[in-house]
């Protein structure tokens, strides 16, 4: 029966200890265990990683470069079985108009033309709304290049009226972000500008600015036609000592190793234009041309007159003189025919007219500085000795031969050796702390809160719980049997009143609840020593039942 009140007590102690205490104590209680609570509570969320988000606007081709970026800046990201990204719920917005800002996000360069404009809009914002759409659809266009993290494209599209001629052009600025310090090719640029060119109507090529984050200009709407053909041969020039650099770098990395040679080389072009036109004459050689040629003849007739009706009708009747009609019989009979030719001819001499257009960005001269590093002596090793002229002479005819060298146009090869400056070793970084590696930075959070809520348990809650449960401990041993029989007055043998005289007396008496146990196999022990005073407490226990 002792034990089924201990266990009743037990479970009770709390609303009771609640009870015994002022109310002052109580609403002092209450509030720790809120305080409690909530600094549990903040503790797990604090070490629980929050809630993601998938980012559904970015393209597939796009997942990498939005990896890199979270990188850089140290964004938390996932990536789920589906290959989507996921970043967290309360940074979403912030991240989506970044990834926008980026190029990286698709903007949706045609999606006011999806939207309903309305009765109330007018002429004026529909033309902005679609110069803008071309800007996005152009730069989602451009961003695809190879190097190229994201595109702004500027657009300045005059307004055509009509009936009115406009001598306005439409002019473009595209403004490039590069990955890291990287440089625009000229192919590439020439490209960006022709495909912003055909895509807006009336648009130049030359009215195309192209920039990248650095302000350097790779394409200019204010140039000149000279100014930009001098950027041209400028560029060619360059682009042909890259290609004979490169050569000669190719050749002697294997030779002489690339911490023993420097090589610097220079090309002079010529990009005048030069047309001729010849025309040459030989006399001794000539041809017709064209021939005419004009024949007349006359023939004598014995009749005369005028063919015709008229000339068969007889003449009027006249007088003629014997001696007149003599002579002109005579002269009729002695007449002859005659004959008249002209001809004309044109001859022209042989001609020969040439046209000779030459080449423009002809080499004119290569002139290539070579210097090599000393190299170590077979016989002393440690010591550095200049390279023999053998070797000197051998390595000239390979770059000789790589460059195209041609000693009529004044190409000119210059080889040296000298003590190279010795580089500064560098000191490799000392491996990390055990604090600083990523699996403790990732572990610190949770582990941090998982310790911070034991503390909360065992160092806060565990003391309120127990000091709540003391007072109807304290309660319940009062009431007990034993200690009621002592005060009731009956008489105890020896054997009792040395267990309540003894030195466990005591913690009998204020041992706290964790103790029930041991108080059991005292309780046992006493009815072993002494059953007559145990069956005294039994008689008073059922006296007082009835």
């Amino acid at each position: 029966m002792a034990e089924t009140v201990s266990t009743g007590s037990a479970s009770s102690g709390l609303i009771t200890g609640m009870e015994n205490l002022s109310l002052f104590k109580q609403v002092g209680l209450m509030l720790g265990l809120a305080v409690s609570v909530a600094l549990g509570v903040v503790t797990v969320l604090w070490g629980q990683s929050s809630e993601m988000r998938v980012l559904n606007d970015i393209e597939k081709q796009s997942i990498s470069d939005a990896i890199t970026y979270l990188d850089q800046n140290q964004i938390d990201y996932k990536l789920n079985s589906d290959g989507n990204l996921l970043v967290p719920q309360d940074k979403y917005q912030k991240i989506e108009i970044e990834l926008t800002s980026q190029g990286l996000v698709n903007a949706g360069g045609d999606d006011f033309l999806r939207k309903d404009s309305g009765f109330g809009v007018s002429q004026r914002l529909e033309r902005a709304r679609l110069v803008r759409s071309q800007e996005n659809q152009l730069a989602n266009t451009i961003a695809q290049f190879s190097g190229i993290k994201a595109v702004q494209v500027h657009l300045a599209i005059p307004r055509e009226v009509s009936f009115v001629s406009s001598n306005n052009k439409a002019s473009a600025s595209v403004v490039l972000s590069l990955y890291g310090r990287n440089k625009l090719d000229n192919e590439q640029a020439k490209s960006i500008v022709d495909l912003v060119a055909a895509s807006i109507p009336r648009l130049d090529s030359k009215d195309v600015s192209v920039t990248d984050q650095y302000g350097r200009l790779y394409h200019s709407a204010s140039m000149s036609d000279d100014e930009r053909e001098s950027e041209k041969e400028l560029n060619a020039e360059l682009v042909r000592q890259q290609k004979l650099t490169s050569k000669i770098q190719t050749l002697l990395t294997p030779i002489l190793g690339p911490e023993n040679f420097t090589v610097q080389v220079n090309v002079d072009m010529d990009f005048v234009h030069n047309e001729q036109t010849q025309k040459m004459f030989n006399p001794k050689l000539s041809a017709l041309t064209s021939e005419k040629t004009l024949e007349t003849s006359n023939e004598a007739n014995g009749d005369g007159g005028v063919s015709g009706a008229l000339s068969n009708q007889p003449p009027a009747a006249s007088t003629v003189n014997q001696n007149n009609l003599n002579n002109l019989i005579g002269g009729l009979a002695g007449g002859t025919n005659s004959k008249h030719v002209e001809a004309e001819r044109y001859y022209d001499i042989d001609t020969t007219i040439s046209h000779t257009r030459q080449q423009t960005g002809v080499v004119k001269k290569i002139s290539v500085s070579l210097g090599l590093n000393f190299m170590d002596d077979p016989a002393n090793p440690g010591t550095l000795i200049p390279r023999t002229q053998t070797d000197v002479d051998r390595i000239q005819r390979l770059v000789q031969g790589v460059i195209g060298y041609e000693q009529a146009r004044g190409d000119v090869v210059m080889i040296d050796s000298f003590a190279f400056i010795q580089k500064d070793i560098v000191v490799e970084p000392q491996p990390l702390q055990f604090y600083e590696q990523p699996l403790f930075v990732s572990l610190q959070r949770p582990v941090s809160a998982i310790i911070g809520i034991f503390l909360l348990i065992f160092g806060l809650l565990r003391p309120i719980m127990k000091k709540l449960s003391t007072p109807q401990q304290n309660l319940e041993r009062m009431s007990d049997p034993m200690m009621m029989g002592m005060n009731s007055g009956h008489s105890m043998g020896g054997s009792e009143a040395a267990m309540m005289n003894g030195p466990d007396s005591t913690d009998l008496l204020m041992a706290p609840a964790s103790k029930e146990l041991e108080q059991v196999v005292r309780a046992k022990k006493v009815v072993g020593d002494d059953p007559k005073m145990v069956a005294a407490l039994v008689q008073n226990w059922i006296a007082e039942d009835e």
